[in-house]
C-alpha cells in the first residue's frame, strides 16, 4: 500500500459524519459534539445523515442553530426518511449541499401537540405549540427559497395531512438540493521536497 493510499485510508475512517434518527435531548448532545469535532478535524465539510420520523421541535431547533453557526459548509442528506423535524433539518443545511437518496420518503406537516393539565394550562401549552408551529414554518419556507405562508398553503390545500413526497417532489418544493447519495471522501494532497 502506497502512502497516499494509507493517507486516505486513515482519514477516511477519521471523516466525522453525524447520523440523526431521532430528535431528541441526548441525540442532540452526541450533536453538538459531533460538530465540534468536525470543526476541529481538517475536514472541509460536515455530513449530517437523516434517517428520522422526527421528533421534539425544541432539539430541531437547536440543530438548526448548530448547523446555521458551523464554519464548514453542513451536507444534509435524505437517507431512508426525513419526516416532520427531520424535512426541516433536511432544508437547513447549506444551500448547495442539501440531498435526498433517490428512494427517501420526506413528509412535512404542523405537527403533534399533546399537553394535558388543566384548562388554563392546556390553553397556555396550545398557545405555545402554535408559536413554535409558526416559528418552524417560517424557517421551512426560508430555507426552501418559497415566500412566507407556502408550506401553510401546501398543507391546507392537500387537506392537512401528513403530506409526503419523494425525493424528486421534495427537490421541487425546494427541501433539497441534488436527488442522489453523495460519497464524501478525503482528499490527500502529499508535497515532498528533496532534504
Amino acid at each position: 500500500m502506497s502512502v497516499e493510499e494509507f493517507l486516505t485510508k486513515e482519514a477516511r475512517e477519521d471523516l466525522i459524519s453525524i447520523h440523526i434518527n431521532e430528535f431528541s435531548t441526548e441525540t442532540f448532545r452526541e450533536t453538538q459534539e459531533d460538530f465540534l469535532r468536525a470543526e476541529c478535524s481538517g475536514q472541509t465539510v460536515v455530513p449530517v445523515y437523516i434517517n428520522s420520523g422526527g421528533g421534539d421541535l425544541n432539539v430541531l431547533f437547536a440543530m438548526i442553530d448548530l448547523i446555521k453557526s458551523s464554519k464548514l459548509p453542513v451536507a444534509t442528506v435524505a437517507l431512508g426518511e426525513a419526516m416532520s423535524c427531520g424535512a426541516d433539518l433536511l432544508a437547513a443545511g447549506t444551500k448547495g449541499y442539501r440531498y435526498a437518496s433517490p428512494f427517501s420518503a420526506i413528509m412535512v406537516h404542523e405537527g403533534l401537540s399533546g399537553y394535558v393539565g388543566t384548562p388554563s394550562s392546556v390553553q397556555t401549552h396550545a398557545k405555545y405549540d402554535l408559536q413554535q408551529f409558526s416559528a418552524a414554518f417560517d424557517l421551512l419556507d426560508a430555507h426552501c427559497g418559497q415566500v412566507s405562508g407556502y408550506w401553510i398553503r401546501i398543507l391546507k390545500e392537500a387537506g392537512n395531512p401528513d403530506y409526503f413526497m419523494t425525493a424528486e417532489e421534495a427537490q421541487s418544493h425546494g427541501l433539497c438540493d441534488f436527488v442522489r447519495l453523495p460519497r464524501f471522501e478525503p482528499e490527500i494532497i502529499i508535497k515532498t521536497k528533496i532534504v
